[in-house]
């Protein structure tokens, strides 16, 4: 007989399970059956956590962006010239990106909102630290930067063959991506 899904260590038990089938078959084609098998727990056991694929999605990108969050909080604090917080957030993604694949799998799949939601949330702080500096281009809204941003680094992630090193996709970023969020005045 399975184990109740009460506790966190079946909780987390799923959220890994989650993780590594959607990076063995992306998010879109990953199924909770997949996942309760991986996770060791019978599938109506599972939607004792999550109602839905979506929710369990939701909870996986929410955990992966917290970590990916919390590392950059402490490593690239909120100050200074918004140009080289923009350019060491954009390189910082990336890195990641290229170490883990859930992350990259979460730029491949642009269109869903449940991925997009953590990217709004992390760059909100930057974008709006180089207001307060007067720095961030006059009328570029949000979304419209961070679409951008999503292009950029999803370009690099699938095809980072076409660089040469992280040398090389810094240079990229700084000067292709990070000038059109710039106020060109300040810039």
């Amino acid at each position: 007989m399975t184990k109740p899904l009460d506790s966190d260590d079946v909780h987390e038990r799923i959220l890994e399970a989650a993780r590594a089938t959607c990076v063995r078959w992306g998010i879109e084609r990953t199924r909770m059956e997949d996942i309760a098998k991986a996770a060791g727990v019978s599938r109506p056991n599972l939607y004792n956590y999550f109602r839905n694929k979506e929710e369990l999605m939701l909870a996986l990108v929410s955990q992966t962006a917290q970590r990916i969050n919390d590392h950059f909080e402490q490593t690239l604090p909120i100050q200074g010239p918004s140009s080289r917080l923009f350019l060491s957030r954009l390189v910082g993604g990336v890195e990641i990106g290229l170490r883990d694949e859930l992350t990259r799998g979460m730029h491949a799949t642009h269109n869903n909102p449940l991925t997009w939601e953590p990217m709004r949330a992390w760059w909100l702080e930057a974008f709006t630290h180089a207001r307060r500096r007067s720095e961030f281009r006059p009328r570029l809204d949000n979304d419209d930067a961070l679409r951008w941003i999503r292009f950029a680094q999803t370009a690099v992630l699938e095809h980072p063959e076409r660089f040469d090193g992280l040398d090389d996709i810094r240079t990229f970023f700084k000067l292709f991506v990070v000038p059109p969020l710039l106020n060109p005045a300040v810039a």
